[in-house]
């Protein structure tokens, strides 16, 4: 969302597979969610790097082949955050998915 300049963030979601996740899984413990997906946290989890997104819904290779670019940067696409947002409904993202909304009804998407 912060590169859309939809919101400011502090924190940083990162999704890897092969040997990005193999190096993500060195530098830090393995975290096993319940819904299925593994966590990598750092920098007091203001970078986590996952294997997978979405209640793993979503693989990593799902995630990076149909990302958005921007300068070259892979950033999850728009309408998948906007879905995981909607399964996720905390305070938080109930807020997101306003914003998202009114960002794509402002952008004719």
């Amino acid at each position: 969302m912060w590169v859309r300049n939809i919101r400011e963030s502090h924190d940083l979601d990162v999704v890897a597979r092969g040997s990005a996740w193999e190096i993500a899984k060195l530098l830090g413990d393995i975290e096993w969610r319940e819904d299925g997906v593994q966590r990598v946290s750092l920098l007091n989890s203001d970078v986590e790097i996952f294997n997978s997104w979405g209640f793993g819904r979503w693989s990593a290779d799902e995630l990076i082949d149909s990302a958005d670019l921007f300068e070259g940067v892979r950033f999850v696409n728009l309408g998948i955050v906007l879905e995981y947002k909607r399964q996720l409904t905390r305070e938080k993202d109930l807020v997101d998915i306003k914003l998202i909304q009114a960002w794509l009804k402002e952008k004719d998407v």
